[in-house]
């Protein structure tokens, strides 16, 4: 029983931490991930996955994580769109990854007790900086990446090193730093061999690299062939901002792993509140990479590697390169483990009460903060105004909280909150979009038309700038503007909400023949779709067809499992 007591002290501190989200419902990516991916809902369409990119029906992304998708078709299967079955599976996953990580601890960590490897775990497990992670669905990417390479790296420790190198390769099917975990290992494959012979090294090397790259490689040759619709590009970030906004984002990330207080979603380094501010963040990241830097100086041979593993694990998101964004608070989950495993290998093994008191409050408030954080993530309103409370009122938050007060009928707020969102950032598309519909739906349509005139020569928006104007057209005179309906169709013919709008449309004017053909193309490219052979069975329903429907209604129920219990 006491050999597995760490493993349960670990699955009860998640459970009791994050037990919250179990009452959470579908905030944010969650939207586009589960409840909009129409290839989750059937096992049948696991290999479907494999062939597409993430957001299929949502803004295009450069993410390809087959194996996301494969955990949400898995739970989708289990219990429809049921938000705690998806919850549950986040807090699994990252139960099992601080598991992985107590296991590497317990074999890497220069002390013979286990406590410090159990105490790294514990920390990593509770820490607030991951609820990002964890405490909602979409966020699992993370922690099924962790769990890959962090049972890769473990696994290496205990010899089985064809495994280890499966395990390596998979953290690419959860997420693109993935890679991360390759290099990582195969790093720890050539230390660990350290005293062997040359021959033997290599060979014992490449036990773990061949399979390991093999993953890689299929990886990279799925990832190639996959259909996949790139998003636009941001401002670029100049060369030589990137050192500066490097030195920031380690200010920002030091104090989420010290005294994690205010967290939000929306976070960035790249525009501080006055320049000042940005003075002494840059100044201060520079004394923490400093202190870094004396810190592997000083340090035994445990605690460098664990801090090159960071290092390198917190490379990628340190804003030398390009991203989505400047800094995250989930972009943290992996390299803070190998710091924390670095502060442990550090420990000279004698500590006073008093100090081991102290550890313990701050890993006690760590889990209250954690478990206050879970609440924030409670419903899409909830979610919002928490991340603008805190700080995070970007014009993005702040569109998305008009967009959410719009659909729940409340105009007023809506026009509102677009007007502040798009003086917070003049000229963001998605604001003026949003505004331009509030304002339709207000009955001011001659400055809803003004702002559709912009959006139209915006490509990003433009198809759903036309969708706009034909419901000011017909909401003003009474006009059906299906031309626009199928203008807007005709940009992306692959994205189905447009398509699916224009052939609904069609269907209600009785274009039977034409919403027929417009069916027939969609399926030919993309038959993954329920709701398309839905659709299909209503027009063969119109056209006295019956046989041919329920043949529709069939092939729509062996692509979604829960089809009828919606």
């Amino acid at each position: 029983m006491r050999r597995f007591l760490p493993y349960l002290i670990l699955l009860a501190a998640v459970a009791l931490v994050y037990g919250a989200t179990l009452r959470n419902g579908f905030v944010w990516d969650d939207t586009a991930l589960i409840l909009r991916d129409p290839l989750i809902r059937s096992p049948r369409l696991l290999g479907e996955g494999f062939r597409h990119f993430l957001f299929l029906d949502a803004t295009a992304s450069d993410f390809y994580r087959p194996l996301q998708r494969a955990i949400y078709t898995l739970d989708y299967a289990l219990a429809g769109f049921t938000p705690w079955v998806f919850h549950l599976t986040s807090l699994l996953v990252h139960a099992g990854a601080a598991m992985a990580l107590y296991v590497l601890g317990r074999r890497l960590l220069p002390h013979p007790s286990q406590f410090p490897a159990l105490a790294v775990a514990l920390v990593w497990a509770v820490h607030p900086v991951h609820s990002s992670a964890v405490a909602y669905a979409a966020g699992v990417a993370d922690p099924l990446a962790a769990l890959c390479a962090l049972s890769g790296l473990a696994l290496l420790c205990s010899g089985r090193r064809v495994a280890a190198g499966l395990a390596l390769g998979a953290a690419l099917f959860a997420k693109e730093s993935g890679s991360i975990a390759l290099a990582i290992g195969l790093g720890l494959a050539w230390e660990l061999s350290r005293g062997q012979a040359t021959k033997a090294r290599w060979i014992s090397l490449g036990r773990v690299a061949v399979p390991a790259l093999l993953m890689a490689g299929l990886y990279l040759g799925l990832r190639a062939q996959a259909e996949h619709t790139p998003p636009p590009k941001s401002n670029a970030i100049t060369q030589v901002a990137r050192p500066v906004l490097m030195l920031r984002a380690v200010s920002e990330y030091a104090e989420l792993l010290a005294a994690p207080v205010t967290l939000r979603m929306e976070r960035s380094v790249a525009q501080p509140p006055c320049p000042a501010a940005g003075a002494v963040q840059t100044f201060t990241g520079a004394l923490w990479l400093g202190a870094a830097a004396f810190w592997f100086w000083r340090s035994n041979r445990a605690a460098r590697l664990f801090l090159l593993a960071a290092g390198v694990a917190y490379l990628p998101v340190s804003n030398l390169f390009a991203l989505n964004a400047t800094v995250a608070e989930h972009w943290l989950y992996l390299p803070s483990a190998f710091l924390f495993l670095a502060a442990a290998a550090s420990w000279n093994g004698r500590t006073r009460p008093v100090w081991l008191g102290f550890a313990a409050l701050w890993v006690a408030a760590l889990g209250c903060r954690t478990a206050l954080r879970c609440a924030d993530w409670r419903d899409p309103g909830t979610f919002l105004q928490a991340t603008i409370r805190a700080g995070g009122n970007s014009s993005r938050m702040l569109g998305n909280l008009a967009s959410l007060k719009l659909g729940r009928g409340d105009t007023t707020g809506a026009l509102r909150d677009y007007r502040a969102a798009l003086a917070r950032q003049p000229g963001q598309p998605f604001a003026m979009l949003g505004l331009s519909g509030a304002l339709i739906k207000a009955g001011e349509f001659t400055e809803a038309r003004q702002w559709l005139e912009r959006c139209e020569k915006i490509p990003l928006i433009r198809a759903d700038a036309l969708v706009n104007l034909a419901v000011l057209e017909f909401r003003e005179s009474g006009r059906d503007r299906v031309d626009l309906l199928r203008e807007a169709a005709e940009i992306n013919p692959r994205f189905w909400p447009l398509r699916k709008r224009y052939i609904a449309h069609l269907i209600e004017r009785g274009e039977t023949e034409l919403a027929l053909r417009q069916l027939r193309e969609v399926l030919g490219n993309q038959p993954f779709r329920a709701e398309t052979w839905e659709l299909l069975a209503k027009v063969f329903d119109q056209i006295g067809k019956p046989e041919l429907a329920q043949m529709a209604m069939r092939q729509a129920d062996l692509r979604d499992l829960w089809r009828g219990w919606k």
